[in-house]
């Protein structure tokens, strides 16, 4: 998994990749009653950081840090004015 930020002219900056997460199931293969959905909510868990006291939705602080260590001089207001969004691969949509 990576995780990026779009910026104003286009560029997108991955903040972090090689992000990993097992995913089971007890009763059988683990296809069965996955939904895109369910996936999506497991990825967030594995890609958002710590859960912030003062916003427990958005964690922007942390996302800060994540993009000033790519060169990216942003703050916490500005992160919480766009959208955080988890997207499937076309090829992972077609596993489910």
């Amino acid at each position: 998994m990576r995780e990026f930020l779009y910026l104003e002219d286009g560029t997108r900056v991955v903040l972090r990749e090689g992000l990993e997460f097992t995913f089971g199931s007890p009763d059988g293969h683990v296809r069965e009653g996955l939904c895109a959905a369910t996936l999506m909510a497991a990825i967030r868990n594995v890609v958002l950081p710590e859960v912030s006291a003062a916003d427990p939705e958005r964690p922007w602080a942390c996302m800060v840090q994540l993009a000033r260590r790519r060169r990216v001089q942003t703050t916490a207001d500005e992160l919480a004015q766009i959208p955080y969004e988890v997207h499937l691969t076309d090829a992972v949509r077609r596993w489910l």
